[in-house]
């Protein structure tokens, strides 16, 4: 049997957008997840060793699940209001529930 080359090994992988169809966000590695968080390689895995990101590991990959990257996002969200105004003097941002 001939060996395969890479290219030809690469066109029987599926594309990861035909993943998507599957699966509303699929998984991601550390550094795809670092791309869509904007953030550094290390802080996702400092996430993931505080549980605020779920993962797993294949074949000595990390893998990010989907969902969790899309609940961090949605549980960090900035609301209206929450920033202060660029005008204002002394200005400092609104923590969640913390009394002054």
């Amino acid at each position: 049997m001939p060996k395969r080359t890479w290219s030809e090994t690469r066109n029987k992988v599926p594309s990861r957008d035909a993943s998507y169809s599957f699966h509303p966000m699929a998984d991601c590695t550390v550094v795809e997840a670092a791309a869509l968080t904007r953030c550094n390689p290390s802080t996702i895995y400092r996430l993931i060793n505080r549980g605020e990101l779920l993962a797993y590991s294949c074949n000595g990959l990390t893998l990010i699940e989907g969902e969790s990257i899309v609940a961090f996002k949605e549980r960090n969200r900035i609301q209206q209001g929450d920033m202060p105004e660029i005008n204002e003097p002394n200005a400092t941002p609104k923590s969640k529930g913390v009394a002054a």
